[in-house]
């Protein structure tokens, strides 16, 4: 009965393709079966069907029940939707899901007493650490209704996850060696490599930044509706010269905004990173550049992290690029690899007012919490109702968030590789209907 969805609109909501979610299960009944769910209680369980629509009816104080695997996955998500008809006041349609053999259920779905007009069809979403990487896990779903004529429609169940790598619950910086020699680099790696893990101070940094530019080895296509990922030309990355100066951890490009180049595809971006030292490495400091790639004459963004080693006197390793997310329907892509570049430190003219200019402007923030606190700063607020995977498919999802009483509630900024370790200068293009 999938007529329309009742749900929040959610702010600052960009599409893309950036977190590669699996679908684990998926069942609206539409092949008109329903196998795997096991039937128990008092009353009717039966597919039902209006117009081209199949869902799953049930009645009285019924209850169904179905198990399904997530070993291998984690950032498991649970969906479905309700209709309903005839419920009174303390009868529901309820669902819940367990990890732990029945011991403990999370709900992610509940519709009672004046949601029941079997017309709307009502979404519910959770996730949850303890689902994770489990041989079975469990939905039920039920009605605790007391007549015949009281109805639950279930549709649209969909259990999604993200395959665990090795590795990858242990960050590290990017390998020393492999920076230096230009070495070990055959697949993307996880995007906190490009972040800090046990910072110190870092050498300060002021003076040029010249890339060299050029084709980067690694490139994979996922969806390239226009065929531009042929001949390789795409994996070109535009060069440029920008000059940088550090404020703390800071590390701003006296350049802000769109820089135009000479590369046929490629327009580039470069915001504001940071620079540091690992505990126990001497000799040399980290920085990180975050960066996006624009398509000329078009708003299709990539975004992605560039980062080196460097002294007093220069850089002195191979720059290693990642993208791994974007915001662009037609042309989803990975890149990694190495380029080359060259640190000139030089005293910056008009460094200090750019340091203070950055230095406001985050200022001027608004307050950021995650999304999950909103159950706490809001009681009976739940946060899996937004940027619910009910509603939009974790691959194409980018960022969302919620702005309520002064404060930005942020979730997602996720990539193909884990979160993006520089959301607060993530790059979002805006579109025109």
């Amino acid at each position: 009965m999938r007529y329309f969805l009742s749900a929040v609109t959610l702010f600052l909501l960009i599409l893309s393709r950036p977190v590669m979610a699996d679908i684990i299960l998926m069942d609206d009944f539409q092949d008109g079966k329903s196998d795997g769910w096991q039937a128990m209680g008092k009353g009717d369980v039966r597919l039902t069907k209006y117009k081209k629509n199949i869902s799953l009816y049930l009645s009285h104080h019924v209850m169904v029940v179905t198990a399904f695997s997530t070993k291998g996955y984690d950032k498991v998500a649970v969906a479905l939707s309700f209709a309903a008809k005839s419920l009174e006041e303390g009868e529901y349609c309820i669902a819940e899901v367990s990890g732990d053999k029945g011991q403990s259920w999370h709900e992610i779905n509940k519709v009672g007493d004046g949601q029941d007009d079997a017309i709307s069809l009502h979404m519910g979403s959770v996730s949850s650490e303890d689902l994770n990487d489990k041989a079975k896990v469990y939905i039920r779903v039920r009605i605790t209704g007391n007549k015949d004529n009281d109805i639950c429609w279930l549709d649209n169940v969909r259990v999604t996850g993200r395959k665990i790598r090795v590795g990858a619950d242990n960050p590290h910086a990017f390998p020393v060696e492999s920076l230096r020699n230009g070495s070990s680099y055959d697949r993307p790696v996880e995007m906190w490599a490009f972040a800090p893990v046990h910072a110190v101070k870092a050498s300060p940094f002021e003076g040029k930044i010249t890339f060299d530019g050029g084709r980067i080895e690694g490139f994979e296509a996922l969806k390239d509706d226009y065929g531009y990922g042929r001949g390789g030309k795409v994996a070109r990355m535009p060069s440029f010269a920008v000059d940088f100066v550090s404020s703390g951890s800071d590390l701003i490009p006296l350049r802000r905004g769109l820089i135009l180049s000479e590369n046929p595809q490629w327009d580039i971006i470069l915001e504001p990173g940071k620079i540091w030292r690992e505990a126990g490495e001497t000799g040399f400091s980290r920085a990180a550049i975050p960066f996006a790639l624009q398509e000329k004459n078009a708003n299709c963004t990539h975004n992605g992290v560039i980062t080196f080693l460097y002294d007093e006197k220069g850089i002195t390793s191979q720059v290693a690029v990642q993208i791994s997310s974007e915001t662009c329907l037609y042309f989803k892509f990975d890149l990694w690899g190495y380029g080359t570049a060259t640190y000139s430190p030089a005293s910056v003219t008009g460094s200090a007012g750019v340091i203070e200019a950055y230095g406001q402007e985050k200022a001027a923030r608004l307050p950021v919490k995650p999304i999950h606190s909103l159950a706490q700063d809001y009681p009976g607020v739940n946060p899996d109702n937004f940027g619910s995977v009910a509603e939009v498919n974790p691959d194409d999802m980018t960022v969302y968030g919620l702005l309520v009483d002064g404060i930005h509630y942020v979730g997602g900024c996720e990539t193909r590789y884990g979160a993006f370790p520089y959301c607060d200068v993530l790059d979002l293009p805006s579109y025109s209907p």
